[in-house]
């Protein structure tokens, strides 16, 4: 039920995965593969987008709210709490904008430009993250 791809990261074996159930079923796909792979939740991480983040910013975190993100509270459903997360900004919507709507349209060509700058840092600290140096993480990214 997603993408998956498995790699080393240092001497740590990793696997990604990219649900392909609807957002508000993220968590069945999660669960399956740490089921099958026997992954401790502790050791899952999830990146989502986060309306109350400034857009291009990133927050970690362990454990903690859905805070209204459906495929969070999903994810909580079928995993438990105990978790790490990234929350990737993406801010809040300007103009009225329904939130749904926000949250669905593509990237403008400034955000695509910022976007690209962050998933570069997030690469180039990806070990930080892995090292479950939540912290060192956040602020090595905000502030490259």
């Amino acid at each position: 039920r997603g993408l998956l791809t498995t790699g080393n990261i240092g001497n740590e074996k990793v696997y990604a995965i990219k649900p392909l159930t609807f957002m508000n079923n993220s968590g069945i796909c999660i669960r399956e593969v740490i089921e099958y792979f026997k992954i401790n939740v502790e050791d899952v991480i999830v990146f989502h987008d986060d309306l109350d983040v400034e857009f291009g910013k990133i927050k970690t975190k362990f454990s903690g709210s859905s805070a209204g993100h459906n495929g969070i509270a999903s994810i909580d459903k079928f995993i438990g709490k105990d978790y790490s997360r990234v929350r990737v900004g993406i801010g809040k919507p300007k103009n009225n904008i329904e939130v749904a709507d926000y949250v669905l349209q593509n990237f403008d060509e400034d955000e695509i430009v910022g976007i690209e700058k962050i998933s570069k840092n997030i690469t180039n600290s990806i070990s930080i993250l892995i090292e479950k140096k939540l912290d060192l993480f956040s602020s090595t990214i905000n502030n490259q």
